[in-house]
């Protein structure tokens, strides 16, 4: 079984707590649901996005004609109050974005790119929170400001929606087979604008925890940078 990785062009993290604040130079990563200082709940969603020539590379000049899966990874660098058993959910996002060169708490804001309100620079762009297109939706913290993030559902009764389940004593690192939603976007089905990573609604804007589940993001120095990952089987029957 052959194995290819290929790393992030960009990633980032937006966060309902600093809605206009940007991320995109941060080396850690975030998905979490906690709450403030104020005790109001807030939420962090996890953006990574991978080239588009690379992954044509790979799947044209690797993997040919054979079968093949792919699986986003991130090591986790610290957790606090996880639970003893939950789910992440990834899902391929609706709308280009910029990183942007932001770190979490710069002050003043950063707004040179993505944040919980807006997908691109400057402070323009922002998700769609309502009216979404065929196949898309959003979320968006009720009674505040607007956003969050898009991504698609489905479509031509395609699933989108990939899960991972941790139980107690799992590594927390982030191993999600999106294979459907890569040979979606090789074949021009849906944009590749990578995927967003977010707790279960259930979990988010927590009052009674502080979720806080932190990985290297791919300007770590470390050397676990997230990455994604082909694994190539001949004669599998793993449907891409």
């Amino acid at each position: 079984m052959a194995v290819y990785r290929i790393f992030p062009e960009k990633d980032a993290f937006i966060s309902s707590e600093v809605p206009t604040g940007n991320t995109g130079k941060d080396e850690i990563i975030e998905i979490g649901g906690y709450s403030d200082i104020t005790g109001t709940g807030e939420t962090n969603r996890l953006l990574v996005q991978y080239s588009t020539t690379e992954i044509q590379d790979v799947i044209v000049n690797k993997i040919g004609a054979t079968t093949y899966s792919a699986s986003l990874h991130l090591y986790l660098a610290d957790a606090y109050q996880i639970p003893v058993n939950y789910t992440l959910y990834a899902y391929p996002i609706y709308g280009a974005w910029d990183s942007g060169v932001g770190k979490f708490g710069d002050v003043p804001t950063n707004t040179t790119g993505v944040s919980w309100v807006n997908r691109q620079a400057g402070e323009s762009s922002p998700w769609t929170t309502s009216s979404f297109d065929a196949g898309t939706t959003g979320s968006f913290k009720v009674g505040s400001t607007g956003g969050g993030g898009n991504w698609y559902t489905g479509s031509a009764g395609v699933n989108l929606e990939f899960t991972q389940s941790h139980i107690l004593n799992s590594t927390n690192d982030v191993d999600i087979n999106v294979t459907r939603a890569v040979s979606m976007s090789y074949n021009g089905a849906i944009a590749n604008n990578g995927f967003i990573v977010k707790l279960p609604n259930n979990l988010e804007y927590n009052l009674t925890a502080s979720i806080r589940l932190k990985y290297y993001g791919v300007d770590t120095n470390t050397i676990y940078p997230p990455f994604l990952e082909f694994n190539i089987c001949a004669g599998s029957t793993l449907d891409p």
